[in-house]
């Protein structure tokens, strides 16, 4: 009955070995190793950013989506539309390629739920580089990684407002929106609050998505807990719901003591400064929903957040959510709390600053696998934008049984395309000096790394059924590296930079089977090969004209006109061709003066 908190066994080695397993109980801080902790080896092109998406698919992967950032010299948020998988099961960030030729257009303050029926990502709202607030909803099919937008058939559909910073769920096959900054909270919010909006994008049935509708949802009941006067809970439940803008929110899902009901904490109601409350809107059988008031108690022992916005927040289990950072009445806090929503206690999670994460607002929560939260990014404005992964371990006796909120169905419904990574397959690499190599690679990683092996094992090839598959001749050490890379994220620079032989092998491999992501790395290794003068400019702006690597040539002429303007000296007139010579003098004049 009196749930306990532990940190658990750590899998994947993110945990020093002399933590302890100190248990969290209610109103108690705990020890200094058993909290936060970063997982090392972020990929070197996922931007640091704020008030992006971080949505739960299943019980092992996050998809990141969107996000801004701004600088001292350029206070005007930059704005992102990229989309990365978080890959729970070895620790590593991937970048995702849309197939199509729609891209949401980039934003920040978006609201993002993972739709498991008909394996789907829907986006909704933001604010764009404009600052235009947006009310564009976003599909993205996870089969096919393909875009699609949906918008109203005619004028008079309902459809909500541009809006950022409102909190979403997903119920039931049912797209909830609450809150969030509208047009009409900027023109309007200095004269007076604006009224709590719902709206719902669903269908009654399951018809496909383009017989989805918006509708708006009421509120036909209010109350208040914990409220010993009975004059300010009168009042409380007399007041219409405000609107809540950059708030977080957690919805648990119904199970036996609990209706299917979202928390929402913080946040600023418009025209009456931070919100004080923590308030739940729980969903009823007619569609309608209660709001409840939850007011701290009398206890000057009780352990309470302070008020914050732009914080993060995440379900975890079937009855407890957790909060973190934000911005608090003193600026950025680093503080985590968990609340159990059954035992209605808020437990304390107070990192030392050498283990937690920094101080920071527009951060994302995201549960993974029932017992563990991810926090990713925020930032502190026109300062820093994080890009590190926190990792919290929890485990409670109720999580194996309900597993993780965010996703209702993950029993009767299969994992998605993303996820079925346990299939395994040999690849062989014949060798003319020798026996042929054989390595074991997961099939979901090569697809979601490699476009070439995307088209091999899931077009209409016999490779895709085959549990081996014969490659050509190649160089092993090459595609060694590249299989490493796919299954691990890591690469040894430093031998690289000491091999540039070998570097080129894994360059030309790396670009047969269409590694983006991992080509750009390789770029800037060939790129911090030449600032340490392992290899000429013009060398290399041949090379990476041969390679069809213009970011790369872009970047040795950079270097090239910092160290000799647009003079050759004889020995570069001797040595190179001369219409390499006057291509780079036409490209430095017209591109970099």
């Amino acid at each position: 009955k009196h749930k306990r908190y532990s940190f658990i066994d750590d899998p994947w080695g993110w945990l020093d070995a002399d933590d302890d397993n100190e248990p969290l109980q209610s109103n108690v801080t705990v020890g200094d190793k058993t909290q936060w902790k970063e997982i090392v080896g972020t990929a070197q092109t996922l931007r640091g950013r704020c008030s992006h998406s971080l949505t739960s698919i299943g019980n092992s992967c996050l998809l990141l989506f969107g996000g801004g950032y701004a600088t001292e010299s350029d206070p005007q948020f930059h704005h992102l539309n990229d989309l990365w998988l978080f890959n729970g099961i070895t620790a590593k960030w991937n970048q995702l390629e849309p197939t199509g030729e729609l891209i949401p257009p980039a934003r920040r303050g978006h609201v993002a739920e993972y739709y498991p029926e008909q394996d789907l990502l829907m986006v909704f709202g933001g604010m764009s580089n404009e600052d235009e607030l947006l009310n564009d909803l976003w599909i993205l099919d996870l089969m096919t990684l393909e875009w699609e937008q949906l918008g109203p058939k005619t004028n008079r559909t309902l459809w909500p407002s541009g809006c950022r910073g409102s909190i979403s769920f997903l119920h039931n096959g049912t797209f909830y929106l609450l809150g969030g900054e509208t047009k009409r909270d900027r023109d309007q919010g200095r004269e007076g609050p604006t009224l709590l909006e719902i709206f719902a994008f669903g269908s009654m049935s399951d018809s496909p998505k383009g017989d989805w509708k918006w509708y708006k949802c009421s509120i036909t009941e209010c109350d208040v807990e914990g409220c010993e006067s009975l004059v300010q809970s009168e009042l409380l439940k007399s007041m219409p719901a405000c609107n809540i803008l950059y708030a977080s929110g957690a919805f648990l899902r119904s199970d036996e003591e609990l209706a299917p009901t979202l928390f929402v904490f913080g946040g600023i109601l418009v025209g009456n400064g931070f919100n004080p409350f923590l308030q739940s809107f729980s969903l009823k059988t007619d569609g309608t929903f209660r709001h409840v008031y939850i007011l701290r108690g009398g206890s000057s022992n009780e352990v309470y957040p302070n008020f914050r916005y732009f914080h993060g927040c995440c379900a975890i289990g079937s009855s407890d959510f957790v909060i973190a950072g934000g911005i608090g009445p003193h600026g950025d806090t680093p503080d985590t709390f968990v609340y159990n929503t059954k035992r209605k206690v808020w437990t304390l999670l107070s990192p030392p600053a050498q283990h937690g994460p920094a101080p920071r607002n527009g951060l994302t929560l995201a549960p993974l696998d029932g017992t563990q939260v991810i926090l990713f990014g925020g930032g502190e404005y026109q300062s820093a934008y994080f890009r590190d992964t926190h990792v919290l371990k929890l485990s409670c006796e109720d999580h194996s049984k309900h597993g993780t909120s965010s996703d209702n169905h993950q029993h009767d419904v299969p994992r998605p395309h993303l996820l079925q990574d346990v299939k395994v397959t040999n690849l062989v690499i014949s060798r003319s000096d020798g026996p042929p190599i054989v390595k074991v690679a997961h099939v979901k990683t090569l697809s979601a790394n490699s476009e070439y092996f995307q088209r091999m094992l899931e077009g209409p090839f016999l490779e895709s059924a085959m549990k081996e598959i014969r490659l050509p001749e190649l160089d092993p050490s090459a595609a060694s590296t590249c299989l490493d890379y796919m299954h691990q994220g890591v690469i040894d620079v430093e031998h690289m930079l000491n091999h540039l032989d070998q570097l080129d092998s894994v360059f030309c491999l790396a670009d047969m089977w269409g590694m983006r992501p991992f080509l750009r790395l390789l770029e800037d290794i060939f790129y911090t090969a030449l600032r340490k003068g392992k290899i000429d400019d013009l060398e290399l702006f041949e090379y990476a004209k041969m390679r069809h690597a213009k970011r790369l040539a872009m970047k040795c002429l950079r270097v090239f006109k910092a160290r000799i303007g647009l003079n050759f000296p004889p020995d570069y007139q001797r040595n190179l061709d001369p219409a390499l010579i006057q291509e780079v003098k036409e490209y430095v004049e017209v591109s970099l003066l």
